[in-house]
């Protein structure tokens, strides 16, 4: 990380300013808090350097979301107008800070749904491909093949997975090509979504951003804010009311959250396989658990569909 000197000359920040952290770290990088005078940003550091036009498409996305009255940080530019520093290796991007609670799965579904819909408004019709990891299911040759590797090696969530095997290729059953494609934030999950102080509702971490169904995108709402038939229900009224332009009418509408949590979960166990220390394989395995301590079902799927 460069100093907190560095940082303001380069985004145009006036001084002095200080320099704390990191206070947070993610899967690409992590948080630093950068403080101007009055004034108090959020540092992103990813050590894995990023494609330009994904940064400068996610600036954009986030830039029109938040005009049509998505909460999110403001984003700085530098001083040369781009929305991102690149040295040695990293991507460093300049923030407002604001403060948000823990991640929680238990945000007022009708403002889930009515953020939704006003991101939805936000994005553009696209003919570009969807990214595999969004449609394309791991297959059951590849979870027979995982599975074993992970029973050969002894990892501690293999008996959990290999007991939802059948259901893991079951439910990949119903996928479906993306329908309704839209540029989207398409990692809408509760580490991402998030209330302030006030329980207004913010979206970080658009670096993922990209063509995305409508649908699919609203059946992973439904899949991860949608805990209960009543929650799933407000909802999604709650987006169509507001002008959501997707439906979920089966199914294959589910693909899109069924596809993310199994390329999570194989990702999770192949670097479980791969960690050389003890702590990254904690930290694998604790991403696999995530999904076989409460597993998303076809099941499951069917009942938020009743509920709408």
């Amino acid at each position: 990380m460069r100093s907190a000197d560095w940082l303001t000359e380069r985004f145009g920040l006036p001084g002095p300013a200080s320099l704390v952290g990191p206070v947070d770290r993610g899967l690409q990088g992590q948080i630093w808090k950068l403080a101007c005078g009055r004034r108090t940003y959020a540092v992103k550091e990813t050590t894995t350097p990023l494609d330009h036009d994904q940064v400068v498409a996610a600036y954009t996305l986030q830039t029109q979301a938040a005009g049509h009255g998505v909460g999110a940080p403001r984003q700085l530019l530098t001083v040369d107008g781009d929305p991102a520093a690149y040295v040695d290796g990293e991507t460093l991007r300049v923030f407002d800070w604001v403060d948000l609670s823990a991640p929680s799965r238990a945000l007022d579904p009708g403002a889930v749904g009515r953020l939704l819909a006003a991101l939805h408004q936000a994005g553009v019709s696209t003919d570009d491909p969807v990214d595999p990891w969004y449609v394309e299911p791991v297959g059951r040759d590849r979870w027979v093949e995982l599975i074993a590797e992970l029973q050969l090696a002894g990892a501690p969530f293999a008996a959990a997975l290999a007991a939802l095997g059948e259901e893991l290729v079951r439910s990949e059953s119903i996928m479906e090509p993306a329908r309704q494609v839209i540029t989207s934030h398409r990692d809408l999950w509760a580490d991402n979504l998030r209330s302030d102080p006030d329980g207004r509702l913010t979206v970080i971490d658009w670096d993922n951003c990209g063509p995305a169904s409508a649908p699919g995108e609203l059946a992973m709402a439904l899949v991860e804010f949608g805990t209960g038939p009543a929650r799933a229900r407000d909802l999604y009224r709650a987006y169509r009311s507001a002008g959501g332009p997707a439906e979920v009418t089966g199914p294959g509408d589910f693909t899109m959250p069924i596809a993310v949590l199994h390329h999570l979960v194989e990702l999770g166990a192949r670097q479980w396989l791969a960690a050389g220390g003890e702590l990254a394989r904690q930290h694998a395995a604790d991403r696999v658990r995530e999904f076989t301590d409460d597993p998303f079902r076809l099941s499951d799927a069917r009942r938020l569909l009743a509920a709408r």
